[in-house]
């Protein structure tokens, strides 16, 4: 069985784009240029999207930081009263 790997198969990540670029596309062995690239432009894509996920998680823990302000403030006289 070939193994089906996206860089052996000219998968370009994103973009449903599929053609070999390769001639042995069953082997392991890529050209350091081309796989670097490769590797390079998986990274990107990779990091805009955990970039795009922090930034999702980070507008609800904003909005809960906001609330949680002015409870903060209220409770702030009676605890340094205890004290």
């Amino acid at each position: 069985m070939m193994p089906t790997c996206a860089s052996c198969l000219g998968l370009s990540v994103g973009t449903g784009e599929a053609g070999c670029k390769s001639p042995p596309c069953g082997s392991l062995r890529r050209s350091s240029i081309g796989g670097a690239r490769s590797r390079r432009r998986y990274s990107q894509v990779l990091l805009a999207r955990q970039s795009t996920l922090l930034q999702a998680l980070l507008v609800p823990e904003q909005a809960l930081l906001c609330l949680q302000q002015p409870l903060l403030r209220a409770l702030l006289p009676p605890a340094l009263r205890l004290l």
